[in-house]
């Protein structure tokens, strides 16, 4: 099966249904959740993804 590292921008594309990548993003988020490939990703996309959505939404600390 193969393994298909994800970037930070394809799972905030995904995420934010961002065009014109957001198609593209969600058909290897699909392959993935089919189990038909194997997604993986690093650890510090996690939190890159919480800051770039946040500032997006505008977050207001409290």
């Amino acid at each position: 099966m193969k393994r298909i590292f994800l970037d930070t921008n394809v799972i905030i594309d995904f995420l934010e249904q961002r065009e014109p990548f957001f198609k593209a993003a969600a058909n290897v988020i699909d392959l993935g959740a089919k189990q038909k490939i194997i997604l993986y990703t690093s650890s510090i996309s996690f939190l890159n993804c919480i800051y770039v959505i946040r500032k997006a939404i505008g977050y207001a600390k409290r």
